[in-house]
């Protein structure tokens, strides 16, 4: 399924982003590696992050899988890759 990139879809979009920043369990951990400044805001509930840059401005966000490196790097030191 392809989504096309429309003022609902990006509303919906910024919905959620602003869902997982504003919920109680998303709390800020680390940084990620590639954006000097930024803040990594990680839920570990659902495994959420969105990153936030040192502007203050949206950068990225995915859901991170407890079976990878990346996700045992991230809990363990705090630097997303």
């Amino acid at each position: 399924m392809k989504t096309k990139k429309n003022t609902e879809t990006l509303t919906k979009f910024k919905s959620a982003i602003e869902a997982h920043l504003a919920d109680a369990s998303t709390l800020p951990k680390g940084t990620y590696q590639r954006e000097k400044g930024s803040t990594v805001f990680f839920n570990s509930k659902t495994n959420n992050m969105v990153i936030i840059g040192a502007d203050g401005k949206f950068v990225s966000g995915w859901k991170l899988d407890p079976n990878t490196p990346q996700f045992k790097n991230y809990l363990n030191n705090g630097v997303l890759q």
